[in-house]
């Protein structure tokens, strides 16, 4: 599957995206692509990136789209990404993270319903979440609309 993915054979779904980022202990947007421009920085830089800039990935099964608008940067273990569902869409399924991940979800349009181990967890638009992601997690839309909502996914690197 993976040469597959490399020849642009094959476009892979949201968890099989997940799983290789888990294997290399990257974000997803390390997978999606990177930033124009992008540097370790000093005091005073700054990056606008346009939205149509932005890396994208759509899984084709289920038209979930994550598309990052924080820059993935080495050394750094924040990634930020809005992400849309169709309506009753889901993402697939996440696997667990490694215990020191966090993550952060701001509903910003319709609701949505996060299953973390199973368990649900209903969020409508401004509600916030935050989780230990040492589990495994899915998100649903539970409307008839388009659902979007921000994730903070925070991972802490050991010093």
């Amino acid at each position: 599957m993976i040469s597959k993915i490399e020849r642009g054979e094959a476009q892979p779904t949201t968890p099989v995206v997940a799983r290789l980022a888990e294997a290399l202990k990257v974000g997803i947007s390390a997978l999606v692509g990177g930033y124009p421009g992008e540097r370790a920085g000093k005091p005073g830089d700054s990056l606008i990136v346009r939205a149509a800039q932005q890396p994208a990935y759509q899984d084709p099964e289920t038209g979930f789209i994550r598309r990052s608008i924080s820059p993935p940067r080495r050394g750094r273990g924040v990634d930020i990404a809005c992400n849309e569902l169709p309506p009753m869409g889901r993402s697939g399924l996440f696997v667990a993270h490694d215990e020191d991940v966090e993550e952060h979800v701001i509903v910003t349009r319709g609701r949505l319903r996060v299953l973390l181990d199973g368990k649900p967890h209903l969020l409508d638009e401004g509600d916030v979440l935050w989780f230990r992601a040492g589990v495994s997690h899915q998100f649903e839309n539970r409307g008839r609309g388009r659902c979007e909502y921000i994730i903070v996914i925070d991972r802490h690197h050991h010093t």
